[in-house]
């Protein structure tokens, strides 16, 4: 009597029940796996607001959505007039985010199609891929700037205790600026071959001899 008053075809086509759920539970476990290798290996340094936590439920939305429209042309048509009307306002400044964006839709995708295995195999082969490459990177991590400014600084004292961390925690480093003004303190300095362990070592310590620093590194070699 239930299938007369539902055509569950409209809910899973002509596939197996239990073939959903693990074709589910796969986009939920890479989508998860991505995130944790994200947050951990990828998201740009002192992000705290980095898409990482989204990342999961992009790809089950993704995977819901093929999920509906791939048994009907009248959903998918209905699907691309919905998305033509969609304005995305957040701006992605990191290629890492969009690339990771990127991932997580394609997990939703192809689970969503039934190819999880070919799936799995594939988003493995690519976080293995920038893993290497991100051993390589560190291989070759030099150029640092390293910005920081603080406001209300008590002034040379201040400017003493700073470079005293940066040369405790760096080491090798090139000051290229010391300004020294009324009320605030700003320092320009050119890390050497630093590990970013190290980095975020110095970022602490200096945060925690003044909690207003503002601290800003730039990467003046690129790692894409």
């Amino acid at each position: 009597m239930i299938n007369d008053l539902v055509d569950l075809s409209l809910i899973y086509g002509d596939q197996n029940p239990v073939d959903l759920a693990i074709q589910l539970l796969t986009a939920i476990l890479l989508s998860f796996l991505v995130r944790f290798y994200y947050m951990r290996y990828a998201a740009p340094m002192g992000n705290l607001g980095n898409i990482g936590n989204v990342l999961p439920i992009l790809s089950v939305v993704t995977f819901l959505v093929i999920l509906i429209v791939k048994t009907s042309l009248a959903l998918s048509l209905g699907l691309v007039g919905a998305l033509s009307i969609v304005r995305f306002r957040a701006p992605i400044k990191d290629p890492m985010e969009l690339t990771f964006i990127f991932i997580a839709i394609a997990i939703g995708l192809g689970t969503g199609a039934g190819k999880h295995w070919i799936t799995t195999v594939a988003i493995l082969i690519v976080l293995i891929i920038d893993f290497v490459r991100i051993q390589f990177a560190k291989q070759e991590l030099h150029g640092k700037t390293l910005l920081i400014d603080i406001p209300g600084a008590d002034g040379v004292k201040t400017a003493e205790q700073l470079l005293a961390i940066l040369n405790e925690v760096i080491g090798s480093m090139r000051l290229s600026r010391l300004e020294l003004g009324e009320e605030n303190l700003t320092v320009v300095a050119q890390l050497d071959v630093v590990s970013e362990d190290d980095i975020q070592t110095a970022i602490g310590r200096i945060r925690e001899m003044n909690n207003k620093a503002k601290c800003t590194l730039f990467d003046s070699k690129p790692v894409w």
